[in-house]
């Protein structure tokens, strides 16, 4: 039986917040600098919820539960 991962959900800007830190800025260090930081820890995962029109919240709580809007 394989053990569940524990989801670490990263809250991040989406957007550019400054002429240095623009969007791909933020993915990037996402991508590169804090998953696999997090993800050296045994068991855990390391989520951002994308940009995307609607609630974050539910999108957050899908990925936690999937069947609560299902």
């Amino acid at each position: 039986m394989s053990k569940i991962a524990t989801r670490c959900f990263v809250i991040m800007p989406f957007s550019k917040s400054s002429e240095n830190h623009t969007e791909e800025y933020w993915i990037n260090h996402f991508n590169k600098f804090l998953k696999p930081l997090i993800e050296e820890v045994p068991g855990v995962e390391a989520y951002r919820v994308e940009s995307l029109h609607g609630d974050i919240l539910k999108q957050i709580i899908d990925l936690i539960n999937p069947k609560i809007f299902r």
